[in-house]
């Protein structure tokens, strides 16, 4: 096959030859280019709103490691998406980003010069810097930063204000911050620095909304206007008393899309408690102690009687009308003797008593109003009542606690969402076309090449066949073979023998030509040389 190939190159004229050698480097530069087109990396963002500093030092280590990336402005670095997450362990293994901070490290290099004042301040750079490296490990936060205030220390304990912090919160696209990452956030800071107390920690958000306001379970116990956390207990309780009763409608109606379901709640977040003691009376009490106290006097003369107090016990010296108003009762006497005796009995019951502490905890459940919609097509029958009694068992009416439930069946307009629909799946066509596109171009590609090259050939095969059909050129070959041996070649000059060399090689390839003929055409062979034969 190679040396048939390079006959067929030496026959070719210079012309045949730039011809396929052009087809050749065009389709080669062509087949190359839409590979590199098609198996191309796709770039995602490695790191997004950096520093220069932090830029600076990550492209530095992508280069080092031999990663390819390429830079979208100034501070935005993009890296093959296949290596995002590779690329991303590797820097963070190395401190980067830092985040534009600095921490601890600012103490690796010792500095004898510096005043205590300056030491203080880095030590509060460096706590800022490594709490925000800290928050911003956190999920849902692409970057934080920490203001520490630290106090002098007073003598005297009243005087010595509070260490206080703020906390600024970067997130990321389309995430929510949850109430408890942000409490734990409260929390970390107010562990990480000495005499740091929670109330003196504030978390705002880059667009200023204050994020720790009102967190904790101390907030359900204000009233009035909803707290944020009263707030996010009021939506979470309607979103899922809405999609509840929106799945059983969805199971009724055929799709959840063929109702609409809006609840609203009013929550009673105030905190009470209540202390009861009750005693109920039995019909037969039951005796729990019982006391009896006695005396008893026996003697001779009067028993002691009469009014006690100073009247009764004045001097003989008194006067008679004060002596008359002094009168003795007398006891028993007998005989000149007395007796005395007294008898005191205390009894005491037991009674039955309950005593009842009751606290009410916080997001009562004050009224409730649900609006339901429903979509009616025509396509089946839809009876409100039905609806109603489903909605009212479903979340609970209490007309007696005043709530209300409406339910209403209209036709719903879906235009808007057939086109919404039809977008996506159009979207989705297009960007299954773009990639069967791609093979198709290289298919087409490798096939216009290859139709290119054969035609070429095909074109040079023509003009070389008539030479080995054609009687004279066989003849030609032959006598030029026989002359060569008759020749004297120590007599032959070296422009000579560079002609016969040529002769040479061109009835060698005629004859190779012949045989190649004879080998793949047998058939025609046979007919040519029945026709010379005859003739």
């Amino acid at each position: 096959m190679l040396e048939n190939a390079k006959t067929g190159w030496d026959k070719l004229d210079i012309n045949q030859k730039m011809i396929i050698l052009m087809t050749i480097i065009l389709f080669v530069v062509a087949l190359g280019s839409l590979f590199y087109w098609v198996s191309r990396p796709s770039y995602s963002v490695l790191f997004s709103n950096l520093s220069s500093e932090d830029a600076g030092a990550i492209v530095a280590k992508l280069q080092e490691k031999k990663v390819p990336y390429r830079l979208n402005g100034s501070s935005i670095i993009e890296v093959p998406s296949n290596q995002v997450h590779e690329a991303r362990i590797q820097l963070a293994g190395e401190g980067l980003p830092e985040g534009g901070t600095v921490g601890f490290e600012i103490f690796d290099q010792t500095n004898f010069g510096l005043s205590e004042f300056a030491q203080k301040l880095n030590y509060r750079r460096a706590l800022e810097g490594e709490l925000g490296r800290t928050i911003s490990q956190i999920n849902e936060i692409e970057g934080a930063r920490v203001h520490i205030v630290l106090p002098e220390p007073s003598l005297y304990k009243d005087k010595e204000n509070p260490a206080t912090a703020s906390v600024v919160i970067k997130p990321r696209a389309g995430a929510r911050l949850a109430d408890s990452k942000v409490q734990g956030i409260v929390n970390l800071v107010s562990k990480s620095i000495e005499g740091l107390k929670t109330e003196n920690i504030t978390v705002v958000d880059t667009t200023g909304n204050i994020l720790n306001e009102a967190t904790g379970d101390s907030s359900f116990a204000s009233g009035g206007n909803y707290t944020k956390t009263q707030l996010g207990a009021k939506e979470a309780y309607e979103g899922t008393l809405e999609k509840s009763i929106e799945s059983m409608l969805g199971t009724v109606l055929g799709s959840e899309s063929n109702a609409v379901v809006r609840v609203s709640a009013d929550l009673d977040f105030t905190q009470k408690s209540t202390a009861s003691k009750i005693v109920k009376q039995e019909e037969e009490p039951v005796v729990i102690s019982e006391e009896v106290d006695k005396e008893k006097y026996e003697g001779q003369g009067a028993s002691p009687g009469g009014i006690p107090g100073v009247t009764s016990q004045v001097p003989s010296s008194a006067t008679s009308e004060q002596q008359a108003s002094a009168t003795y009762p007398s006891g028993s006497q007998s005989d000149g003797d007395s007796t005395y005796s007294r008898q005191k009995k205390t009894t005491n019951y037991g009674f039955t008593e309950i005593s009842e502490q009751e606290v009410k905890p916080p997001g009562e459940l004050k009224k409730l109003s649900v609006a339901v919609v429903v979509n009616n097509d025509g396509s089946k029958p839809i009876r409100d009542e039905t609806i109603e009694e489903l909605v009212s068992a479903a979340c609970g009416i209490d007309k007696g606690r005043g709530d209300v439930l409406t339910v209403s069946s209209v036709p719903f307009d879906t235009e808007w969402m057939k086109k919404e629909e039809k977008a996506i799946a159009d979207a989705q066509q297009r960007e299954m076309y773009a990639e069967y596109g791609k093979y198709a171009l290289v298919a087409i590609l490798v096939m216009v090449g290859l139709f290119a090259l054969l035609k070429v050939i095909s074109s040079v095969r023509p003009a070389r066949q008539p030479e080995l059909l054609a009687p004279r050129s066989v003849a030609a070959a032959g006598v030029a073979s026989l002359d060569l041996g008759d020749i004297n070649i120590s007599k032959i000059t070296p422009e000579k023998k560079r002609e016969m060399q040529i002769e040479q090689r061109k009835s060698q390839l005629t004859k190779e030509e012949i045989q190649n003929l004879a080998k793949e055409r047998p058939g025609d062979v046979a007919q040519l040389l029945r026709i010379w034969l005859n003739t």
